[in-house]
């Protein structure tokens, strides 16, 4: 008998189905393969309970120098970053103090110790339980007996192999055979594991020994649209289904790949056919009894409000008497609905045994509860013939048509966070995948699944702030761009509802105008009339942007000593409040960015700085007012300069052709100055504004103002404002 072990489930599944009619050989997944290869006299840690340990280790060490919160709600957040990173320097035989030796310019030093401090902890606390976790493995034996039932074992791999599973590999006595696809994207990573470094199709025994397998395919055609909003995608997919279809493709032969899982809500939302099925199935946590478990965990233990779940005095008076793990059960049977209960009946038994055995308050069993719960889901039952499925359980598998929505840039490709705490080069020399060889991985996922179909449609957002995925032009297969307007009106435009507010009234123009308000005003003065006259405020959401101004701002009043000086109080500044996630991601997208603005604008700090400096001045029977970012007096001249991180191309040119823009006009004639100037800090860029005819563009604009309740026309305006909902229905 034969062992046969894939990357996913989904590629195990596809091959039982593919081969139905003859008798199977044994078939597991890489994970499964891995885990069933160690034997060791401990005991392996339950998922249920590994965080309450990893928590219990982080207590005595000063996590917050990590950026992490050592208050468990957060915590539970934010674990997983630094369990990650020691799996993975666990699972690549790499030292944590050959990491301090390689650290020459001393700059993970604490970190490093912290984090060394937490692993002896948790090692510790395991041991004292007769636990061993992956990351504390020692001691271990292959489990030979289990695989000599078999003749040979086939890997059929999509994905890595660390040191660790390839000495695993090594140890089995049983002839296992290798099975890798070596592409244009893999390729550092096939030299790496085996030394491969040309594309093809390449088998691999134990022994190191490298069989070339010949192939004969074709390349497909990409067909690509981008489209002004998100939800126009699910037009495109359904649209392409059609096609696909009709062009010969069998429907079980189509994939639908979701880079971003929520797209997966505008799929089904505008299945009326139910022609889908979704691998993923249905996540428990938009489930009843999930909702009223958040709900009541977030009212009585968080202090926060009713959380968008109706709950009465009587589920939170019987709740907050909750203290032992017996009555919480007994709340989830009276509460869950039989279809509930068939999903998490499981996961609540095997919870409950394992949480007898240790010390631990309610608020946080209860946490505990709710993070397996999220793991949970509904099998999709509709039987569609297209499966959806995200990117990584798509590893492997090979479709004749292959859809894939959201292919834009920071989503393809998108890698994991055990990067987080060392640097590429840092990586690199203690021997870890460094973040490009991660990128490249997620591209090689992507690449196999186009080269292996036969029809291949790519749809992905473009508009102001996004654009497709850089990768996509790395992609070396023939393009064709498509029309987003051939997609209109397939599906989603009929459900939305035109008119859904109405008013007809006047109102008074202000007598002070900004340029926020003056723009307004001139494209949408029910928006105004909102905002200002009804004062329906929308809540305030933090805004990467204004973080930046205010860096900038701050370093200047700090008063940098050197070009290299001000970069540091900047990006000090920009991530002293951010999570350590969001720090990595701030640090990889705008870094070298805002070190390029530093060594360039240092130069202009001469001469008597303001910033943030509001000003007003008489425009006839107005006032006009702005503030400028930074206004710097070198003798008898004014100039100003305003800071832009739209990530579009050169923001000057996207301004001159705006006529309701006029900040750069405000600034010119309130300082009475033609020094105005925008920082495009995405393109690094120093952009000089005309404002000669500011006064005349002033008065124009002011002419125009009607003070009626008056809906905007611009559906690009439309689409990122907070009412939009309202008035014209959209989503």
């Amino acid at each position: 008998m034969r062992l046969l072990v894939f990357t996913t489930k989904k590629q195990l599944r596809n091959y039982a189905a593919a081969h139905c009619d003859t008798l199977l050989p044994k078939l597991l997944t890489i994970q499964e393969f891995l885990d069933r290869a160690i034997l060791t006299d401990k005991v392996f840690i339950p998922k249920e309970l590994r965080l309450h340990y990893f928590y219990k280790a982080c207590k005595n060490v000063p996590l917050e120098k990590l950026g992490i919160e050592k208050n468990f709600e957060r915590f539970v957040h934010e674990a997983d970053l630094i369990y990650s990173f020691l799996k993975e320097v666990y699972l690549e035989n790499v030292d944590l103090k050959k990491i301090a030796q390689y650290d020459i310019y001393a700059s993970y030093p604490e970190h490093i110790a912290i984090i060394q401090a937490i692993y002896d902890n948790y090692k510790k606390l395991l041991n004292a339980q007769g636990l061993v976790d992956l990351i504390t493995l020692e001691d271990f034996t292959i489990n030979n007996a289990y695989f000599d039932q078999f003749e040979a074992i086939t890997i059929y791999l999509s994905g890595y192999l660390s040191r660790f599973d390839k000495e695993i590999i090594r140890s089995i006595r049983t002839p296992v055979t290798i099975e890798l696809e070596v592409t244009p994207f893999n390729k550092t990573l096939a030299d790496k594991m085996f030394g491969i470094q040309k594309q093809g199709l390449y088998t691999i025994d134990q022994k190191g020994n490298i069989q070339t397998i010949q192939e004969d395919r074709g390349e497909p055609t990409l067909e690509v649209c981008g489209f002004s909003k998100r939800v126009e995608q699910a037009n495109f997919v359904f649209a392409k289904i059609e096609e696909f279809v009709r062009s010969g493709i069998d429907p079980q032969n189509i994939a639908v790949i979701l880079p971003q899982k929520d797209f997966k809500e505008y799929l089904e939302a505008f299945d009326r056919l139910d022609n889908l099925n979704f691998s993923m199935g249905d996540s428990f946590i938009y489930s009843a009894l999930y909702r009223k478990l958040e709900a009541l965990y977030r009212y009585c233990y968080l202090e926060e409000e009713k959380y968008g779940t109706k709950l009465n005095e009587e589920e939170i008076e019987t709740f907050q008497k909750i203290d032992s793990w017996q009555k919480l059960e007994t709340f989830i049977q009276t509460t869950a609905s039989d279809r509930e209960k068939r999903v998490i009946e499981e996961s609540l038994y095997l919870f409950g045994r394992l949480i007898e055995n240790i010390e631990i308050n309610t608020k946080d069993m209860v946490k505990l509860l709710l993070e397996r719960l999220k793991e949970l889901s509904f099998d999709d039952i509709r039987g569609g013939k297209v499966t959806v499925m995200e990117m990584l359980e798509s590893r492997g598998c090979q479709y004749d048509g292959v859809i894939i929505v959201d292919f834009n840039e920071e989503v393809v490709p998108k890698i994991g966070t055990e990067d987080l705490f060392l640097d590429s080069s840092l990586r690199k020399s203690v021997g870890l995948p460094t973040m490009r060889d991660k990128e490249s991985l997620q591209k090689h996922y992507y690449y196999q699944l186009m080269q292996h179909a036969k029809r291949v449609a790519l749809g992905f957002v473009k508009n102001e702030e996004r654009d497709v995925s850089r990768f996509f032009y790395e992609l070396p297969f023939q393009k064709q761009q498509e029309n987003a307007k051939r997609y209109e009106n397939v599906l989603y435009t009929k459900t939305q509802k035109a008119g859904v507010f109405e008013i007809n009234t006047t109102f008074e123009l202000p007598k002070v105008l900004t340029p926020t308000t003056l723009e307004i005003l001139l494209r949408c003065p029910l928006r105004y009339y909102l905002r200002s006259i009804e004062q329906i405020t929308v809540p305030k959401e933090r805004v990467l942007g204004f973080d930046i101004h205010e860096s900038i701002n701050r370093a200047i009043l700090a008063k940098p000593k050197s070009a290299q000086d001000y970069f540091e109080k900047i990006i000090k500044n920009v991530i002293q409040t951010v999570s350590r996630y969001d720090e990595y991601r701030l640090r990889v997208e705008w870094e070298e960015k805002l070190r390029k603005f530093a060594q360039r604008d240092f130069a202009l700090l001469n001469g008597e700085v303001l910033v943030e400096k509001n000003h007003g001045r008489a425009f006839g029977d107005y006032i006009i007012e702005a503030r400028a970012d930074r206004v710097v007096k070198r003798g008898d001249k004014v100039f100003i300069y305003d800071y832009k991180t739209s990530k579009t191309g050169s923001y000057l040119k996207t301004y001159e052709k705006d006529e309701a823009k006029l900040q750069a006009e405000f600034y010119a004639y309130i300082w009475q100055t033609d020094e105005v100037y925008f920082w495009d800090l995405h393109n690094v860029e120093l952009e000089y504004v005309d404002t000669s005819q500011a006064k005349e563009q002033i008065e124009r604009a002011i002419d125009s103002l009607e003070g009626v309740t008056k809906k905007c026309e611009d559906t690009e305006y439309c689409k990122y404002c907070p009412y939009k909902f309202g008035c014209k229905g959209l989503v």
